[in-house]
Formats: C-alpha cells, structure tokens, sequence
C-alpha cells in the first residue's frame, strides 16, 4: 500500500504538469485563431471585394452561392493567398487552425503518455490518433 501511493506522489507533480502543458497549447492556440480570423475579418471589411465601393456586403452577396474563388483550394493557392493578405485565406487558416486543435492535443497526449511510459494509455491514444488522421488524409470515416 505504502509503494502505490510514493508512486502516485511521484506521478502528480508530471501529471500537473502535462495538464498544463495541454491547458496552455489549447488556450493559446484558440486564441491565436481568433487573432487570424479578426485579422482576416478586418482586412475583408477593409478592403472591398474587386475595388467595388459597396465593400464586404457586395462581397457577402455575390458569394452567397458559395462561389469556389473566395477558399483557396491547392497549397499553392493558399501560400499565394498567404503571401498576398487575401483576407478569404486568412479566415480559412484560422479555422484550418481551429480544426486541428483537437489533433493537436490528441498527438500532444500520446507523446505525454510516452514520456510517463505508461503504455495502456499511450496505445490507446495513439489508435485515437490514427483514427483521426486516417480520417482527415483518407476523408472517410472508419
């Protein structure tokens, strides 16, 4: 009884700390997409759609069918879009961003798992993660 619980003494200031680690990633990685997405949020009110005077709601009209020009689409139009402040691919990285949060805290906690060698806990993460990237590569779900 004495060795479970030395042992589960050792382990708490590591599992506090993974904790925070993860706290951490997650809060500031939301707030770095909220930042990307205000910032492409600004630029779009900014600078109207073609020069047109009437701005982001000409924008939000003529787009409404969802027109395929306003999302990059290929890497090389999305580090073009990058490159040039395009405020439509900001937004989308934002949310690219947003979307691989989860991912990243599901990678960050196997590599926690790994680290405390606890391997029932780091086998099942690291199927959770597979899972997850199967289905974001294959776009299938299993």
């Amino acid at each position: 009884m004495a060795e479970q619980s030395s042992t589960a003494a050792e382990h708490a200031p590591a599992l506090i700390r993974a904790e925070l680690l993860i706290s951490y990633v997650l809060r500031y990685g939301v707030i770095l997409c909220g930042v990307v997405i205000a910032v492409g949020l600004a630029l779009l009110l900014l600078h109207p759609a073609g020069g047109s005077s009437s701005g982001f709601l000409a924008q939000v009209r003529s787009s409404a069918g969802g027109s395929p020009e306003a999302v990059p689409t290929t890497l090389a139009a999305f580090a073009t879009g990058l490159a040039a402040f395009d405020p439509n691919t900001l937004i989308s990285l934002g949310l690219l961003l947003l979307i691989a949060l989860p991912v990243v805290r599901v990678a960050l906690t196997v590599v926690i798992f790994l680290i405390q060698k606890d391997l029932s806990y780091f086998i099942i993460t690291l199927i959770v993660l597979t899972v997850l990237l199967s289905g974001i590569f294959l776009g299938k779900a299993l």
